[in-house]
């Protein structure tokens, strides 16, 4: 009898599926990070930050399929905390997800078992990848320079009680993965110690500048974002092509280079400082 190759099938096409997910976290020139890009660092990242009474290899398992369900429902950000209506139709759609995977791949697939079992959180290994999933975007933020925080209109007590409210959580849910906070605290203090109240964002050594601009130009940022993003490109280590970048700004607005500029090495706009107040086109 042939092997049956519809499992292996219908589970390529949902692992292609996954990787068209766009996230609003960004990779350092710009582009977004896809839930591809995602997994794989919290993996990674959880499997070598787990504590050793954990199991690695369950960490894994639980890490790669933990938003495998966001191929069908798409991802939904909760930088800002999504309130109860927010919560209850993400949980509708992945609800949904879940059922269209289980019927692709039948019920007894490892891949939907461990879906399952990450849901119920009911040992150590799934609380700990459920804690880590919130501590990575912070590393992706610290990467891109904070463009996802700032695009949001968020300013740095936002970011604060955000986390605080997440380091919460874990205490509460998981008091044997002390790690967890420990982990989530220190990521908080990166982000306090390098926030930067002219700038209002984080200051990094902000690379392809060039790349990273032209592409908040082509996905319609405002003269404010990019003003953001220019100051970072000041306070950059890195070699940046002037000519380029103002090339790109002419070409979008033809009197709006002096303006930006301006807004860049003050740190404000319209006198208010970055971070602040609405995103003026």
């Amino acid at each position: 009898m042939p092997t049956d190759t519809s499992l292996p099938i219908n589970i390529a096409r949902l692992a292609l599926a996954l990787g068209r997910v766009d996230r609003i976290t960004q990779h350092p020139d710009g582009y977004p990070e896809s839930d591809t890009d995602h997994t794989v660092m919290l993996a990674l990242v959880a499997a070598e930050m787990a504590p050793a009474r954990l199991d690695r290899g369950r960490v894994l398992a639980y890490a790669l399929v933990h938003d495998l369900v966001e191929a069908y429902a798409g991802d939904t950000p909760t930088l800002v905390a999504l309130d109860d209506a927010g919560r209850a139709a993400k949980d509708a759609r992945e609800a949904a997800a879940l059922a269209r995977i289980r019927a692709e791949l039948g019920a007894e697939s490892w891949v939907v078992r461990t879906i399952e079992a990450f849901e119920a959180q009911g040992d150590p290994e799934a609380r700990w990848v459920k804690h880590m999933d919130k501590c990575v975007p912070k590393l992706t933020h610290a990467l891109n320079g904070g463009r996802a925080v700032r695009a949001q209109g968020l300013g740095l007590e936002d970011v604060q009680r955000r986390v605080e409210g997440q380091l919460a959580h874990a205490a509460r849910t998981s008091p044997d993965l002390p790690e967890a906070v420990e982990l989530g605290r220190a990521l908080l203090g990166v982000v306090v110690e390098t926030w930067s109240e002219s700038s209002g964002g984080l200051v990094m050594d902000l690379m392809c500048v060039e790349d990273v601009i032209e592409n908040e130009l082509a996905q319609g940022l405002g003269q404010k974002q990019i003003a953001m993003t220019y100051g970072l490109a000041l306070r950059s280590s890195w070699p940046t092509d002037w000519h380029r970048v103002n090339a790109a700004i002419v070409a979008k607005w033809p009197k709006a280079l002096d303006r930006i500029k301006r807004a860049a090495w003050e740190g404000k706009w319209n006198g208010v400082p970055f971070g602040g107040g609405s995103d003026a086109r």
